[in-house]
């Protein structure tokens, strides 16, 4: 796997009340072989013990699409309890503004 995975995709996310987007959920995508769904890339990560540094990868970039964001729009992104227990997020989210972040804890 490079170092440019996972590639980000956006999933508009739309406020029904408002008729507008509100934001965006950010869904890793790996473009190597062996062609494998996400869920498989990032269990086969954490058996390895590269579990964490693959989310973190993932997460960051999801934040460098906030740039290319109009400013009243979100972006969600995925965090296991891992990673939130590991601290590895706190100084990648230290800059963000919370109103801009959607932090949807997976299910595993």
């Amino acid at each position: 796997m490079s170092l440019s995975q996972p590639r980000m995709v956006f999933q508009s996310i739309y406020d029904l009340t408002t008729r507008r987007m509100a934001g965006a959920e950010a869904l890793s995508r790996f473009d190597t072989k062996p062609t494998r769904s996400p869920d498989i890339w990032f269990r086969d990560a954490a058996t390895v013990g590269l579990g964490i540094e693959l989310e973190r990868r993932a997460v960051v970039s999801a934040l460098q699409a906030l740039a290319h964001m109009p400013a009243d729009l979100y972006v969600a992104v995925n965090a296991s309890p891992d990673i939130i227990e590991s601290g590895v997020l706190e100084p990648v989210l230290r800059d963000v503004d919370p109103a801009r972040l959607v932090l949807e804890i997976t299910e595993h």
